[in-house]
Parts: C-alpha cells; structure tokens; sequence
C-alpha cells in the first residue's frame, strides 16, 4: 500500500484518474463545491491532494489549510474511496503527520453523520452540528 501526496503540478495529468474519487466525496458530502473547483484549486495547489494506492487508485483525499487568524486549521476536503476500512488507520496517521508538518491547531472535517462513528476510534470528536434547509 502507497499513501503519498500529490505534486499539484501533476493535477492536470492525474486528473482523469482522480476527478471521480473527488466527486463521489463531494456527491456524498455536503457538495458546497464544484468539481471545477477542487480542479482549479487544485493546480494551483491550494488544495491539496493525498492518494491511496494498491496496485489500483483506492482513495483520493483532498484537504487545505485555512488560517482563521487564531488558528491554522487542515480541512479535510473530500474523501472519495473503496476499502476505506482496510487502510483508514494509515491515512489518518498520513493525514495527521501532514497537520503537523504545517503547525496545524487541529484537522476538521465536515460531512456524513456515518463520518463521525467513523473517525469517533481515531480521536475526533463531535465538534458542532450543521443544520441546513435547502430552497
């Protein structure tokens, strides 16, 4: 198993490979944004990419850090993937390192209420609640 991040110079060459994975996590999130966007975002690397390989593409992760002023936060963007419970404890363990390369106070996430039995073993914890009515 590969987990590595991947060079937003090697977005647009990956791009045809990756773009489902981010799409199923954003179809299945909270879609607040365009897979257009994630691309653009993406290349010009303010999005940043991890990816889940064995012998086949498994997990594409996307995540930015966001200064609040007093925080320096990893969102976790989307997850897109198949056999996630196979590899999970070693993304998180990727993911955390990467946090704490770039000084993060923490890493968030939003999403599913599955998310949260999920990740619950892992050390996150239920922070807020989002509420939403679509019109």
């Amino acid at each position: 198993m590969n987990i590595s991040a991947l060079p937003s110079a090697q977005v647009n060459s990956a791009w045809k490979y990756i773009a489902p994975f981010i799409k199923k996590g954003l179809d299945e999130g909270l879609n607040e944004r365009s897979i257009d966007t994630v691309k653009d975002r993406a290349g010009r690397g303010e999005v940043l990419v991890i990816i889940v390989e064995d012998k086949e593409l498994l997990c594409v992760q996307t995540y930015e850090i966001v200064h609040t002023g007093n925080k320096k936060i990893m969102n976790l963007y989307t997850t897109g993937g198949i056999k996630l419970d196979s590899y999970m404890n070693e993304l998180l363990e990727v993911i955390e390192h990467i946090a704490i390369e770039h000084e993060c106070d923490s890493i968030y996430t939003k999403g599913r209420k599955g998310w949260e039995r999920k990740l619950k073993g892992h050390g996150y914890n239920h922070g807020y609640t989002v509420l939403e009515k679509r019109l």
